[in-house]
């Protein structure tokens, strides 16, 4: 009750919960069938099915009381995750108690519930152990999920009907306590029926069923490729395997060696197929010891491909039974972990890792390192904080110290034993480093971005965070159902329950625009961007979302001048490119190609194929517009359009964008389709033209990127590989 997320009727309480009380509910049992043998079966089973509720009940009381204190944001639906996780488990240790009391002897008894626990949840990690999943389905504890960074855990099909499972084993259990043979035939077949459609069902999969309905394979010099052939995956299934390559040689040459075993890539559709065949949905997961990721569908180019990737590499060198650093054997050194990933794929946005944990540092929003070294410091702390600070550290070891030590501290998980000083004088250099701005640069737009970026909570601290992630899906699907209604409703909801969270007045301000309750949105634009609690980031995203009011109101010199006071704001690289191009078509006296723009950058036009349809139009209409073929050839890219997104990118140039933001987009853009089809003389041509005018670090270090992947495919296609 004094645990962030496990303090309130949530999945986190009952799993909390459930992990002991089945052996509670199964240690009482067995006392109660011994001291009532001579009582006739009904009675006793009465009397075992009140205890395991009465103890069930004692946890429920308390978190609910707590209530008083702890905001429950979702009763109801945590009562349906106690009851599928702590009541059901109570009831099968209750049962497995009867059944082990009817052989005459409690002391035994006693000792089988306990083992027995045990011996389902030593099968749960030989499971994890040696198959994908990282989910596990267990009698007494219930559902555990696995990732800790997916913030929706719903109760699905598969989860209820392996509590129907359960549910069964019960019936069972107890029709062979009190030796009733008929009665329990049914129920013994039933068992039986889920033990053989485990896998089908999905809470029971293996290595080999997961290949089998993925169904596509493709093997490299270091690959072995598992892929949903009847997914989009399937078309770009060889750049894709081209990527493996690149990465891997990449890895190779800063480790100093290649794994001695080919590396098994999982590709999955997209998080919810990922989610239903091995657990995790927006995360992306590698199991070391194993040497397999597991992916959802990336493009060409994703940074995560290589993090991930390098969890398998460091496998080579932390041996153990899990291939990474850990304490205890067991507790994995997660900062070291992940630390060595973020070092090694060195690509996170418009700054460097340095130079985003040199911001933290000078915001005074960085939690001390130390702490996060810490297993439950590491989990504490919110992600992008946590990643960001480990993996500088880590690369500013491996480029000050060499690879040699920088291998032993992965392999030791002592920074201590690998440099030879404590660990507080090593954390106190580079702290020294990042403070040092002729190394690591940084401007005032560079801290007010970082301001928005990490100055937030972990999710262990976020209020009611699996509730609110939760209506904050379902809020999301409704808008891609065209249901806008329904979306705000949800995030009036999700803020009634944050009211001091900024991020979720956004979620209302943007739900507004989306419903068309123009007035409405003005006002809560207004409030946000002068809300005192936002970052200045947020402040200015509000600005910009006042305007697009203004313009969808035909208040066109009012949204221009809202537009051009927010050109010099901190504002992400993406949002500035958008801030271009309205501030361009706002002021456009072609009332067509004004109406379009604003219409397709509004989200007035929904769906890709409408959506290509309508700037397709523009396109025609307004020939001589740069910014429309510019629109367009982005367009076109995220639909493969290959070679019109060329042409239409390569149009915009010719005619002219103007802005070096948009002109070094649309090189960027231009390069990555020249990689695609596999011309990487021309793509690297426009990495450099874009390289050129670009002038942040992080920017700078991703068009690198590609520029080394255009060197390699030259190298390959030379090869003749």
């Amino acid at each position: 009750m004094f645990v962030p997320q496990l303090n309130l009727l949530n999945y986190y309480f009952s799993l909390a919960i459930a992990v002991l009380l089945p052996i509670a509910a199964g240690v009482v049992s067995a006392r109660v069938a011994v001291d009532r043998a001579d009582e006739p079966a009904l009675t006793r089973l009465k009397a075992v099915l009140v205890a395991a509720l009465a103890l069930s009940a004692i946890p429920l009381v308390i978190v609910t009381v707590g209530g008083l204190f702890v905001r429950n944001c979702d009763y109801t639906g945590g009562l349906a995750h106690y009851l599928m996780n702590p009541v059901l488990g109570a009831l099968y240790g209750a049962a497995a108690g009867l059944f082990l009391a009817s052989f005459g002897n409690l002391r035994r008894a006693t000792w089988g519930v306990v083992g027995w626990w045990l011996a389902t949840v030593l099968a749960n990690l030989w499971h994890f152990y040696n198959n994908p999943p990282i989910y596990a389905y267990n009698p007494f504890i219930g559902f555990f999920s696995g990732s800790v960074y997916d913030n929706v855990i719903p109760i699905t099909t598969t989860w209820l009907l392996y509590r129907a499972n359960t549910a069964v084993q019960i019936a069972l259990l107890v029709a062979l306590a009190f030796r009733r043979k008929f009665v329990a035939a049914p129920f013994a077949i039933g068992a039986v029926v889920f033990a053989l459609q485990a896998g089908a069902i999905g809470y029971d999969m293996s290595r080999a069923e997961i290949i089998a309905r993925l169904g596509g394979k493709h093997e490299t010099e270091h690959f072995v490729i598992y892929y949903d052939q009847k997914s989009a995956v399937a078309n770009r299934i060889e750049r894709l395997a081209a990527d493996h390559e690149f990465r891997f040689m990449q890895l190779s040459k800063l480790l100093g060696f290649e794994p001695t075993s080919r590396i098994t890539s999982f590709i999955y559709k997209d998080g919810n197929q990922k989610r239903r065949m091995m657990g995790a949905g927006k995360t992306y997961i590698a199991k070391p010891w194993s040497g397999e990721v597991h992916l959802n569908a990336i493009e060409l180019g994703a940074p995560v491909l290589k993090h991930e990737l390098a969890h398998v590499f460091g496998a080579d060198i932390a041996h153990g039974w899990f291939g990474i650093p850990t304490q205890y054997v067991i507790m994995p050194r997660m900062a070291i972990v992940e630390g060595f990933a973020v070092a090694l794929t060195w690509t996170k946005g418009r700054l460097t890792p340095h130079q985003w944990s040199a911001a933290m540092h000078e915001l005074k929003i960085a939690p001390p390192l130390a702490r996060i070294l810490d297993a439950e410091g590491f989990l504490g702390t919110h992600a992008g904080q946590a990643y960001t600070l480990s993996g500088s550290f880590l690369r500013w070891l491996l480029d000050t110290q060499g690879v040699e030590r920088f291998s032993k501290l992965y392999r030791t998980g002592d920074i201590q034993a690998a440099y030879d000083r404590p660990a507080a004088d090593v954390i106190a250099d580079w702290n020294s480093f990042l403070a040092d701005r002729a190394l690591v640069p940084l401007t005032e737009d560079d801290l007010r971005l970082a301001k928005f970026h990490f100055d937030r909570p972990s999710k262990f601290h976020a209020v009611c965070a699996l509730e609110v992630a939760g209506w904050e899906r379902e809020a999301g699907k409704a808008r891609h159902e065209g249901d806008a209604a329904r979306a705000l409703e949800l995030y009036q909801k999700v803020l009634g329950h944050d009211p001091q969270n900024p991020a979720k007045h956004w979620q209302v301000l943007d739900a507004l625009i989306a419903a068309n309750k123009l007035d409405e949105a003005l006002t809560a634009a207004d409030a946000l961007a002068n809300y005192k609690s936002a970052s200045k980031v947020l402040q200015a995203r509000a600005r910009a979302r006042t305007g697009d009011i203004l313009w969808m109101q035909d208040a066109l010199d009012e949204a221009a001048a809202v537009y051009t006071e927010l050109l010099d704001e901190p504002l992400d690289e993406a949002n500035h490119r958008r801030l271009t191009v309205v501030l361009a078509a706002v002021k456009w006296s072609d009332v067509q190609a004004r109406d379009g723009v604003r219409d397709y950058l509004l989200g007035r036009v929904r769906g890709r194929d409408k959506a290509i349809a309508h700037l397709k139009r523009l396109a025609k209409g307004a020939p001589d517009v740069p910014i429309v073929h510019y629109l367009l050839g982005r367009r076109l890219f995220a639909a493969h359009e290959l070679e019109a997104a060329y042409q239409s990118l390569g149009r915009a140039l010719d005619l002219g964008l103007g802005s070096v933001r948009l002109q070094r987009a649309a090189h960027e853009q231009l390069g990555i389709v020249r990689v695609y089809t596999n011309r990487p003389q021309e793509a690297a041509r426009h990495f450099e033209q874009a390289l050129h005018l670009h002038t942040s670090d992080g920017f700078t270090a991703r068009l690198a990127d590609w520029v080394a992947r255009c060197r390699w495919m030259s190298t390959q296609q030379a090869r003749g590989t």
